[in-house]
This record gives C-alpha cells, sequence and structure tokens, in this order.
C-alpha cells in the first residue's frame, strides 16, 4: 500500500439527491419603511400605514414584495461544491 492510497479515498454516490425543500411555501414580504418602491406603486392608490406597510388604499391589502414566489416550496440546490466548502470532502 502506498502513502497516497492511505488518505485519498473514492466516494461513489448513486443517488445523490440535488436539491433539498426547506419549506413547503414562501412567507410573503411586504414593502416596509423607506424602501425604493417600484414605479406603478408610486401613485395615490397607494400609501405606508401607521405600520409603516405600504396598502392599496382602495382594496385595503397590503402590497406584497415577492408576488413571484409567495407559495412555492423554498428549495436549496446542493452541489459538490457545497460539501468542498464545508470541509466534508
Amino acid at each position: 500500500m502506498s502513502k497516497k492510497d492511505k488518505y485519498f479515498h473514492e466516494i461513489d454516490v448513486n443517488a445523490f439527491i440535488e436539491k433539498i425543500e426547506l419549506s413547503k411555501k414562501k412567507r410573503p414580504q411586504y414593502y416596509k419603511g423607506k424602501v425604493k418602491i417600484p414605479k406603478k406603486y408610486k401613485t395615490d392608490d397607494y400609501e405606508f400605514d401607521k405600520n409603516g406597510i405600504l396598502i392599496n388604499l382602495t382594496t385595503s391589502e397590503k402590497v406584497v414584495k415577492n408576488t413571484r414566489s409567495v407559495g412555492l416550496p423554498n428549495v436549496k440546490t446542493i452541489t459538490g461544491q457545497y460539501f468542498w466548502n464545508r470541509g466534508y470532502i
């Protein structure tokens, strides 16, 4: 057995998990305080309430910041680099 074979091992993972679901669905985020808001919300129909959250005055609903990802699962993609950076390899 050479010195090289003593320290290096080969690991073969057949069913490698590429994605992990962190949560079933993402929660909505709202425009709060002094943040940059899009132009479409800079009209008289929108205003900040007493809690500092942007609301629609006609429907009295809070304006959601992350409209595309609300309700979708929160998924993390795992690569080989993930293990390398944490010292597992």
